[in-house]
Order: C-alpha cells, then structure tokens, then sequence
C-alpha cells in the first residue's frame, strides 16, 4: 500500500508541470485576449529565433520581461516592427503566448520518460514482492524438497499441516504456489547491512535482512532479493527492539500459506 501510495505522489509530480502548461494553454486560447507586445531585445542561437518581450502596462502593470522561441517568420517581422502580437488572459499577464511561438514539447518529453520509469520501477517492486511464489518440485529427499521458483532452487522441508500437505505434492515436477517461512536454530542478532541468503547445508540457510514487522513470537525480514522471510518461533529469543539489520540461520520450511500469528 505504502508503494502505491508513494507511486500516485511521484506520478502527480511528474504530470504537474505538462498537466499546468496544458491548463495554461487551454485558458489562453479560452480567455485570451490578442495584444500588441514590445519587443526588447532579440537573438539567435544554434538556429533558433528568441524574443525578449514586455506587455503593455495596461495589461502588466509590474512591466515583466518575458522570454519565447518563436519562428522564423515571426522573429524577422518582430525585428522589422519592434512588436509582435501576443495573446494573454487579462488578470493574468504571465499566462502568455506570442503569435508564431514555438511551444516546446521538454515538459511533455519529462512526462512521458517519467511515466516509463514510475511503472518500470512498480513492475520490478511487483516481481520482487511475487518471488518465490510459485514452486515447481525438481528433487525429492526424504523429507526435503528442491523446489525451483524464479531461476533459484531452495531445498525445503515441507510443513506438517493438514492444508499444506494436501496441496503440496512431493513429486517431481508437481507445482504449486507456498510461502517460504525460517524456523531458526539460534537468536536473531544484529546483522551485516546488506541482506544476504545463504544456503548452509540441507534445508538450513543463513539469512540477514531488515525487520519488517516484530511480535514476541515472529520477526519478518525483508531479503535483498525484496521477499519478506517470516522467522517463526516460540522458543527463539526476538529482541523487540531491533529495528534495523538482524541475521539469524535456521530451517527452511514451505507451507501453503503464510503462517499464523498469535
């Protein structure tokens, strides 16, 4: 929820300057009244025409100085005459338009390559929250699993309730979505600050992230790799005031569903 919420806020904050300049125009061409600019100063630079412009004190009274490309055509008759037309709500002196401007397309080019980006970025968030969602069984040991899911191979022990061994079937090949969650075999402690998951040995595996959530029976870590692991245990010791990296190694267990707290 938090990501989508700061996704809406980055997508109004790209949009604003394209979503203004297109209110802008829309109240020039609606309410615009057509007048006669002076024309202050004027340049070309790398072929391209630029007037320097005041309005007329009836309409700014403060005498700002305006700056827009404008065409070539436009630019030799402002240099011939000293004006050019201009049309301009009345109120609103900065809402302005020269005859003949070249209206710049930068903010609707920032708009676009912004969009692209905010939805590349949630589409990525998106993949990392749904790894190791679904599981496709390629090894079966005992009472272990090698479970393949996102180009990684896990080796598993399968959880003992009754909803994950009838959906969880241990045969090569079976498929399946699950929920990975960690019984530890020793105390979380404070962990390195990059997250790290590292397979020990079996289904026994050494994992270092950020706490996401804590109870006195349950700590949910976030990976590296953008899963949220679940630690589950009464008989671990989980330190209610860590709050920043923790490592811990245990057992690697898959259940059908996220395991209860209570």
């Amino acid at each position: 929820m938090r990501r989508f919420v700061l996704a809406v806020i980055a997508v109004v904050l790209v949009n604003l300057p394209w979503a203004n300049d297109a209110w802008v125009q829309h109240r020039i061409d609606a309410d615009g009244v057509d007048v006669q600019a002076t024309v202050v100063k004027d340049a070309q630079k790398h072929g391209d025409n630029y007037l320097s412009y005041r309005l007329p004190p009836e309409i700014d009274a403060d005498q700002r100085l305006y700056g827009a490309q404008v065409s070539a055509q436009a630019y030799e008759a402002a240099r011939a005459t000293g004006t050019i037309t201009a049309r301009v709500v009345k109120g609103s002196p900065q809402d302005n338009r020269l005859e003949g401007q070249v209206t710049g397309s930068l903010v609707v080019v920032i708009a676009v390559v912004g969009d692209i980006i905010i939805a590349l970025l949630l589409a990525v968030a998106t993949w990392r929250r749904r790894r190791w969602r679904t599981f496709v069984v390629v090894k079966v040991d005992d009472d272990e699993l090698t479970v393949r899911s996102g180009g990684d191979e896990l080796v598993v022990q399968v959880a003992e309730d009754e909803e994950t061994l009838r959906k969880v079937t241990a045969v090569v090949g079976a498929k399946f979505r699950g929920v990975l969650s960690l019984i530890p075999a020793e105390d979380l402690v404070e962990g390195p600050p990059l997250g790290e998951f590292t397979h020990v040995e079996g289904s026994t595996y050494r994992i270092a992230g950020r706490v996401r959530a804590m109870s006195t029976i349950h700590t949910d870590v976030l990976l590296e790799n953008g899963y949220v692991l679940r630690v589950l245990s009464d008989e671990v010791e989980h330190e209610g005031e860590m709050r920043g990296p923790v490592a811990t190694s245990g057992t690697l267990v898959l259940s059908s569903r996220q395991p209860a707290v209570t």
